[in-house]
């Protein structure tokens, strides 16, 4: 799967303009930054290109999710997940 992230998130990311945010995370046992929200815009297609695999094979992805809802909180404006 990690191979093929970066052709969903593509899309994703030509349609976000320069003043939007993005976060990128990946989880296994638990949750890693790949992309922060205050990364810049240039980091995203490289960030996409080195996409590591995950460590374990047991994922929780409930926990992740709601790491992930904590951060969005504090965030100003609309947010999706």
């Amino acid at each position: 799967l990690s191979d093929q992230a970066p052709y969903f998130m593509r899309p994703l990311i030509s349609t976000l303009d320069r003043d939007d945010t993005l976060a990128l995370f990946t989880y296994d046992d638990a949750l890693h930054t790949v992309i922060d929200f205050d990364d810049s815009h240039d980091k995203w297609e490289s960030a996409l290109r080195n996409l590591p695999s995950p460590r374990f094979s047991e994922a929780n992805l409930y926990d992740a999710a709601i790491e992930v809802l904590e951060r969005l909180a504090s965030r100003l404006g609309p947010k999706a997940l």
